[in-house]
């Protein structure tokens, strides 16, 4: 009988437990452990997670931000803005900021930032969770995790602030609250106060020079019949009541300004808001008026208020009880002051003493405004009431991204009230602005919690313990779309977004979200009894990340310090899978995974609390466990007598064992190693035409097993062998 020559040469369907060694296909694997078979022709040593270059140095442990401890699954981050973290910030950055938690305790657990190239900038958010959640928008980096820590804030500011005074431009990063403070009667920074001037400037302000304040100061006009501005009216039912708010960073591309809001300042909170007992009083019918922000020439503007981008002057009759506030006056720190309907800025000019104050300083003026404003509300301006604003000014979230220009945060806590099953979103552009009435409720009162939220296109994806819900927000209205049950995860470190959709694991599975639906991506390859052994079923242990520069999904099995470095491995191009157990040390708690610039997928962990970990292609030898299927050579009842195998390969190792089985993977006859080291491809056979053990059998399979070097390459398998025909 003629000799027969089987090869196996593609072993890119890789790790397939869910089916008999028997009923594999040919390019399917019963064991793949630390090699990476899913390239075709060819199949290499898999990737491990590395400590430390010259960009990802390790996290300090000495200072006021020391790296103490990890909570498992939590804590790094990463974002980018065009200015680095230096004082002041310079222009033209091209990285990004690895953002690590230091571990410290609730309340106290500061955020560290890591500014390549090896730059560590430690506490620049403070007083944060032991489980922060990140999310960034527009450079900017917003941080929670929890309903008691309050939620934190690390933005980039730059602004000329009054051009016409010697105030040094803000350019600076500051670390705060998302509360908007809002105006007061004296402190530095906050205070606002309201005046009226005469017709002539024969009036005196006085109590107007005070520091880093601004002075609102109304002008009526000397022309009789002019507007319809009367202040002859001394009780508070009968006049103008006046209210004011600080404008904070968040673009409005209606109003063409940073005008995220505070809550208003006014008549409720100081008398002399009221318009009858305004400070300077004339007697004035039917005029119109002027409005003139005014700051001392002294020190007008200090670091207290390099966070404010301008203020707003609202009035409301005084009769009308709690009638809404309309805009009357916009100051910009930039660009001026306008009046309300005006779309031209009145630029600010150092002025000399004027609208009845003796002091000089910095103004900006509006135009003529013939009436009290009745256009644009409060709520108009913002999309809320001034009741909508948390009492606190503050809203504590657990997880939280940006999707269509806007922030979604889950399972929330405001007002003192705990929403688990509650997303809050905000307004467009404003990041950090979330009120009680503008939510999202797809799943209420089912005993379970909002776990994590991902995006992809104009989806998103809520998740709780026991389902995941896909939300659509491509019009203002949201709208459940979708829900899987059974598909829930227990925290965001389970959840990664790659550029074909949302991949999230569980005990039952692993998901894909594509923007159209739901698969499981283990279907097929990894058995069910494998999968529910391995990931966590219980207690949240598992997470994953997306490895760009080979387009392959880590699902490291246990992220505690119990972990061994075991993970599957999924590949996004041909569909495959197989095993490590050595991407990791786990000698402490790992974070979650975050992807960083340059393709690098990091990892905080590992060997210890400070590491800084990226997946990169590996230098040490793995050990190695490579079997195919049992090869019944085309005939599973007939006889066979094995001749040779032969091997190609490059880069292998004395210790590299080869050996066949036949009976099915119970016990292996060695034929010797896969030893020669040469860089270049290399052939070796072994002679098994004298191997008893060999001879006159239905089936064998191979395996390769020891260590391999770094650079180790497999590119066929071949088995010549006699066919004897059935008997």
């Amino acid at each position: 009988m003629p000799k027969k020559v089987f090869t196996l040469k593609d072993f890119s369907g890789g790790l397939v437990t869910d089916t008999s060694p028997r009923a594999l296909e040919d390019n399917e694997l019963a064991v793949c452990k630390n090699l990476d078979p899913t390239s075709k022709g060819k199949v290499t040593c898999s990737r491990v997670f590395k400590q430390a270059d010259a960009n990802y140095t390790d996290q300090p442990e000495a200072g006021t931000g020391n790296a103490v401890a990890i909570t498992t699954g939590y804590g790094l981050f990463a974002f980018a803005n065009d200015y680095t973290l230096a004082n002041p910030p310079v222009a033209g950055y091209l990285g990004e900021f690895i953002v690590k938690a230091d571990g410290g305790s609730a309340g106290a657990n500061f955020i560290d930032i890591l500014e390549p190239a090896g730059t560590w900038l430690e506490s620049l958010i403070s007083a944060q969770a032991t489980t922060p959640c990140f999310y960034a928008a527009e450079g900017d980096l917003f941080c929670g995790g929890d309903h008691t820590s309050a939620p934190r804030s690390l933005t980039y500011h730059a602004q000329s602030q009054i051009p016409s005074a010697s105030v040094t431009p803000v350019n600076d990063w500051i670390d705060a609250t998302q509360e908007k403070v809002k105006p007061d009667a004296s402190t530095d920074g906050k205070a606002q106060k309201i005046y009226q001037a005469t017709t002539d400037n024969s009036g005196t302000i006085t109590g107007i020079g005070k520091d880093d304040a601004l002075n609102w100061i109304i002008k009526p006009s000397a022309t009789a019949s002019s507007g319809l501005w009367t202040n002859t009216n001394t009780a508070s039912t009968t006049s103008y009541e006046f209210a004011a708010t600080w404008l904070y960073k968040g673009f409005d591309p209606i109003f063409g300004v940073n005008c995220t809001e505070s809550e208003m300042f006014g008549v409720e909170d100081d008398a002399t808001w009221g318009g009858s007992q305004i400070p300077q009083e004339g007697s004035y019918t039917d005029v119109s008026i002027q409005v003139q922000c005014w700051y001392s020439e002294g020190t007008p503007i200090t670091t207290a208020s390099q966070d404010k981008y301008g203020a707003r002057l609202y009035s409301r009759y005084g009769g009308d009880g709690d009638s809404e506030w309309y805009l009357l006056a916009e100051m910009d720190m930039e660009k001026g002051m306008r009046g309300a309907g005006s779309t031209e800025w009145n630029a600010w000019e150092a002025a000399a003493d004027e609208f009845d104050h003796a002091n000089t300083g910095d103004t900006c003026t509006t135009g003529d405004i013939s009436a009290p404003p009745a256009l644009i509300t409060f709520k108009i301006a913002n999309g809320y009431s001034v009741g909508d604003i948390p009492t606190s000014g503050l809203v504590y979230f657990k997880t939280g991204l940006v999707a269509n220009s806007r922030a979604y945060v889950g399972n929330v806590k405001i007002n003192g009230r705990t929403y688990g099953d509650r997303i809050l979103k905000s307004p467009i552009f404003k990041y950090d602005v979330f009120t009680e009435d503008n939510y999202l409720d797809v799943a209420i009162n089912d005993g379970d919690q909002i776990t994590a939220l991902a995006a992809h296109a104009d989806r998103i994806l809520q998740f709780k313990n026991s389902a995941v819900y896909i939300i659509n927000v491509s019009k203002e209205l949201e709208f459940l779309e979708d829900e899987q049950q059974g598909a829930g995860v227990g925290w965001q470190a389970a959840v990664t977004t790659t550029p074909f959709g949302v991949i999230w694991v569980n005990q039952n599975a692993c998901y894909l979200y594509d923007g159209d639906k739901i698969t499981q991506l283990q279907l097929g390859k990894i058995s069910s009894s494998n999968w529910s052994d391995n990931i966590d079923s219980v207690t949240p242990k598992s997470i994953v990340g997306y490895d760009t520069i080979k387009q392959q999904l880590i699902v490291l099995w246990d992220a505690t310090s119990s972990g061994s470095g075991e993970a599957y491995i999924f590949d996004a191009e041909t569909g495959s899978w197989y095993e490590t157990d050595d991407i990791l040390v786990h000698a402490v708690n790992c974070t979650n995974m975050v992807n960083a610039r340059g393709d690098k997928l990091i990892i905080g962990g590992n060997a210890a609390v400070d590491d800084i970990n990226f997946l990169e292609d590996r230098t040490s030898a793995p050990a190695i466990d490579f079997r195919t299927k049992v090869l019944d050579l085309g005939n599973a009842e007939s006889r066979k007598n094995l001749l040779e195998v032969a091997a190609v390969y490059k880069y292998g190792k004395s210790n590299q064992a080869f050996s066949v089985s036949t009976d099915d993977g119970k016990t292996f006859t060695a034929l010797g190693y896969l030893s020669d080291t040469d860089a270049d491809i290399v052939v070796t056979e072994f002679d098994t035409s004298a191997t008893a053990a060999l001879q006159g059998k239905k089936t064998f399979q191979i395996k390769i097993d020891g260590y391999a070097i770094s650079g180790f390459e497999l590119s066929s398998i071949s088995l010549t062998y006699r066919d004897l025909g059935v008997h």
